[in-house]
């Protein structure tokens, strides 16, 4: 048996958006990771209940209620890499993902059998 639950290239990316050191765009900063993915995050920002979760340079999480309040940016803005494929962000941006609807998808996985 084989439990698909859609770990990476579903999470519900809304894009690239600039931050600012002094007044962060999401607010509340959880830690620096090693080895980071943006599901990861979404499930910690989940776990304290935002909204949306963000990753900047590779490594932080980043959650709150509301984001975008610098603007949006080119995905090539967000040029770091996670151990997924997917973005997360860059130097003074976010990689922006939608908490909810990312866990929408996780629940939705399926059981396949071999």
């Amino acid at each position: 048996m084989f439990e698909n639950d859609f770990i990476s290239a579903s999470n519900q990316y809304l894009g690239c958006f600039i931050d600012q050191i002094g007044n962060r765009d999401l607010s509340i900063f959880i830690g620096d990771y090693e080895q980071l993915t943006p599901k990861q995050c979404i499930l910690i920002c989940n776990e304290q209940n935002y909204l949306y979760a963000a990753i900047q340079y590779g490594n932080e999480c980043r959650c709150g209620q509301q984001y975008g309040k610098y603007g949006r940016v080119s995905d090539d803005e967000c040029d770091y890499l996670c151990l997924t494929v997917e973005k997360c962000g860059g130097e003074k941006r976010n990689s922006v993902y939608d908490v909810v609807n990312s866990l929408d998808i996780y629940n939705a996985g399926c059981l396949i059998q071999f």
